[in-house]
């Protein structure tokens, strides 16, 4: 089964207790950290936002009321993650701020130097290719344009790496398979944070698509971070 459609096939899985299982499995520090990135751009005037791997939007509603007047686009490949932020979108009374698509982050549809930023949240280490992915979304940004990442991470400090590993490893899909009844996708979840690149390497790869000042935010002691590039 090819990357893609196995993504769709996880999410599928575990969409519905998706949010409850982010805030608890981060000891709802999530939400923390989506305002730290948006905290990251307050001095940047962004009229136009694409946010990749939206999911159920948690993200694109931080941006929306960050920036009241910017037109914000979130794409996933997940229709049925993108029908719960559909939901959250109008309980917010968000109705016409946000607009959602059904996209593959490869093949974007949009036409070059189009967004003043690009976000990507908790969606980054699920690619299968990153400097391809990187590519497509630098290819969207305007000159000057922003590169935004959150992602989770593991911590530098020995000890909490430690801690955090057994975590991963042993806890976090227990619980996950608990509540959303997939133990198998929160393997895949857990694992997909310890094979994320290391901070150099994640910084390399930025470079490497031609992105300049790039800035590193370490989050709650390395487990999560923020990486933001300029075009």
């Amino acid at each position: 089964m090819a990357k893609k459609e196995y993504l769709i096939e996880l999410f599928g899985r575990i969409y519905k207790r998706y949010d409850l299982l982010n805030h608890v499995l981060s000891l709802y520090l999530d939400k923390r950290w989506r305002r730290s990135l948006t905290d990251q751009v307050r001095s940047f005037n962004l009229g136009k936002i694409l946010d990749a791997c939206t999911g159920t939007c948690d993200l694109a509603m931080e941006f929306a009321i960050r920036y009241p007047g910017a037109k914000i686009i979130g794409i996933d490949i997940s229709d049925r993650m993108l029908k719960i932020g559909l939901v959250k979108i109008k309980r917010a009374g968000l109705n016409g701020r946000i607009i959602l698509q059904q996209s593959d982050l490869f093949h974007l549809s949009f036409k070059d130097e189009v967004f003043d930023a690009v976000s990507i949240g908790f969606g980054f280490r699920n690619l299968h290719d990153f400097r391809r992915g990187i590519r497509e979304m630098v290819r969207v940004l305007k000159k000057d344009g922003l590169l935004l990442i959150l992602e989770l991470s593991l911590p530098q400090n020995p000890i909490l790496k430690s801690i955090y590993l057994f975590y991963l490893k042993n806890i976090m899909p227990k619980i996950g398979g608990l509540i959303s009844g997939s133990k198998y996708s929160y393997d895949y979840l857990s694992s997909s944070i310890v094979r994320f690149p290391e901070k150099d390497e994640v910084i390399e790869l930025l470079e490497a698509e031609g992105l300049r000042n790039i800035n590193y935010k370490s989050l709650s002691g390395g487990i999560a971070s923020i990486y933001m590039g300029k075009k």
